[in-house]
């Protein structure tokens, strides 16, 4: 985060992908944050016009410790397990 929001870069890669509007179904965001907490927000305003599902997001405050990385661990856990479910995916 820059600021207490999203790195420029990531806001622009979100305003992109709403403008752009890809045909993708899920939506998640990882990122770490020193002080703020405005990224979550600023991304999924930032993505309203994507019909994807978001998936429960992940942040951590500076260094990500255990439990962090073990919702890390879930969150890819979803992810594969929701394309495995999709029967759409050739």
């Amino acid at each position: 985060m820059v600021l207490g929001g999203a790195h420029p870069v990531m806001f622009y890669v979100s305003y992109l992908a709403n403008a752009l509007k890809p045909n993708t179904k899920y939506l998640s965001v990882v990122g770490s944050f020193g002080w703020g907490g405005r990224m979550i927000n600023q991304l999924s305003d930032n993505t309203k016009a994507l019909s994807a599902e978001l998936i429960e997001p992940v942040t951590s405050k500076g260094y990500p410790d255990n439990e962090d990385l073990e919702s890390l661990d879930e969150l890819a856990q979803k992810i594969a397990q929701k394309h495995e479910n999709n029967e759409n995916v050739t």
